[in-house]
Order: structure tokens, then C-alpha cells, then sequence
């Protein structure tokens, strides 16, 4: 052993303005026009002057259908390893410069400067979490269905909420887990993955 006394943290955030964020960051800022191929096949009459929900509802139907592949859109308690690594504290991006300084308190580190969220730092001229109602509005209902039953255990490890709640982006663990996202059961064969591919595992 090394001695050294660590804390092990990560940062977690709603999946529905996690996607949007993911959304504005790599096909927003990132193409000339706001397109990525796949998203035409999806929605063939998407154009340069397409509304930005439009062009995300085509972009969040890609992601569910395993055909826009990006690590950032992976589920973020798979990604972490949520249910294998000793974490000391898993913090949400919702309330960054309070969870920081809950953070510094703990690690002794008070005496340092962190940076908060782009949105508080003032880098989003627009907020994502008062993109979520106007962009969501444009995704299909099954596809919306699918995009819970994706993030499932996003939602389930860290008590985060649906669109529809009026907690919502934030932590609601008063919520009825089962009757918002189905039985607490790992799939066999979750909606976005092709047969060929190894099925994810459930948080332990």
C-alpha cells in the first residue's frame, strides 16, 4: 500500500440532459450543418435550417437504434463502473458548485478553486435542462420509451427523474422506480443492442 489516504468520486447527470448535452457538444458544434448521416437516413427531409429539435429527435432515434455510436451516449453506471469501483461519493452535475464544495469539505481541499457546471461558468448561452421540454417534444413516443428503458439504471442507481416529473432534472428518490421505468430486472436483450453484440449486465 502506498499509504496515501483517497477518496474516489464521480460525477453523474440526468440521462435527458445528458443527451442533449452530448447532442449540442459532438453534432451541433462539431458538423457544418448540424447533421450526421445517419441521422438523414432517419429523417430524410432534415435540412441545414432544420430546427435543433428536430435534427435531436432524429439523433436520439439513431442512438437508441445502436446506429449513432458515440462513448458519451453509453449509460453512465456501465461507463463508470458504478457497481464495481469503491466510489467515496457519486456527485450530480445538477448542483455542481454545491456537491464540489461537499466534496472539499470531505477531501480537506477548501483551499482550492473548482470550476462548476459550462451553464454556471456561462459557456451555454442556453441551459440544456430548458432545451429538455422543447426538444423531447419532437422524439416519437416508442423512442422516448426506448430512451428510459436505455438509461434505466441511470435513472434507477441515482434516483433521477422522467420529463414528466416535477422534479425533474433532479434526485426524486420518493418516485415509484417500478411503475416509472417497468420491473427492476436486467433485460436478456436490451432495445439498442443487435443480437451479434454481448449483452450489458445490470448493476450489481
Amino acid at each position: 500500500s502506498s499509504g496515501i489516504n483517497a477518496e474516489y468520486g464521480g460525477f453523474m447527470r440526468n440521462p435527458l440532459t445528458r443527451l442533449i448535452s452530448g447532442f449540442r457538444d459532438k453534432v451541433l458544434r462539431r458538423t457544418p450543418e448540424g447533421i450526421k448521416g445517419d441521422m438523414i437516413n432517419i429523417d430524410p427531409s432534415l435540412r441545414k435550417e432544420s430546427t435543433d429539435a428536430d435534427k435531436f429527435a432524429a439523433f436520439a432515434e439513431g442512438v437508441v437504434k445502436d446506429t449513432i455510436h458515440n462513448f458519451h451516449f453509453v449509460p453512465q453506471w456501465s461507463k463508470m463502473k458504478v457497481c464495481d469501483f469503491p466510489y467515496d461519493i457519486i456527485a450530480q452535475t445538477e448542483t455542481t458548485s454545491q456537491q464540489i464544495k461537499e466534496i472539499q469539505e470531505k477531501t480537506n481541499l477548501t483551499q482550492f478553486e473548482f470550476p462548476g457546471s459550462r451553464s454556471e461558468a456561462g459557456f451555454d448561452s442556453v441551459a440544456t435542462v430548458h432545451l429538455a421540454h422543447e426538444f423531447y417534444d419532437k422524439v416519437k413516443p416508442d423512442i422516448m420509451e426506448a430512451i428510459y428503458q436505455l438509461y434505466k439504471w441511470d435513472f434507477v442507481t441515482m434516483g433521477y427523474t422522467k420529463l414528466s416529473n416535477p422534479n425533474f432534472p433532479y434526485l426524486d428518490f420518493d418516485q415509484d422506480f417500478e411503475k416509472e421505468f417497468g420491473p427492476l430486472v436486467y433485460e436478456k436483450d436490451p432495445p439498442s443492442l443487435k443480437p451479434s453484440e454481448p449483452v450489458r449486465l445490470g448493476p450489481g
